[in-house]
Order: C-alpha cells, then structure tokens, then sequence
C-alpha cells in the first residue's frame, strides 16, 4: 500500500473515524436514558426473568440507535477509503 499508493493512504477517512469515535458515547448516553424512563435502576435488584427484558431490550434498541446515528459518517468514511479502487 505505501508503495503504491504513497503514505497518505494511511490516512484516507481519519476524519470520518474520528466522528465514529462517539458511537460509544451516543450507546450508553441512549441506555442510560431509556433505563431510567423505564424505572429501571442497574444493580438494585438481583437479576430474574421479569427484570432482565429491560436492560436487554434498552441495549438492543442503544446500539441501533446509535448505528443508524452514524451511519452516514460509516458511509462517507468507507467511500473515502476505497476511492482508489473504484471506477466511479
């Protein structure tokens, strides 16, 4: 890759990745969030059937909010990666 395509190839979609860096951020700030519209309060209570639907649907529902949030940056960062090997 350095050879043929020189050292900026490193590079290409930094900027993009940088933006992605907040995924975690957008995850657990939604979680949290949902769990507390909920009334659900993480290590109160021990874990059982009845309890357990909340923190797993809240995780499940965190992490596809925050996928489809960033999705466009996903998109423009895989585009800038691989500009060099389309035609378009």
């Amino acid at each position: 890759m350095l050879v043929n395509e020189g050292p900026k190839s490193f590079y290409r979609g930094y900027i993009p990745s940088l933006f992605l860096s907040t995924y975690s951020i957008i995850q657990m700030f939604t979680y949290e969030n949902i769990n507390h519209l909920f009334g659900f309060k993480s290590g109160e209570m021990k874990m059982s059937w009845d309890n357990f639907l909340i923190p797993f649907m809240t995780g499940g529902f965190s992490k596809c909010l925050a996928s489809a949030t960033l999705m466009p940056i996903n998109v423009v960062r895989l585009r800038l990666q691989m500009k060099k090997y389309s035609t378009e």
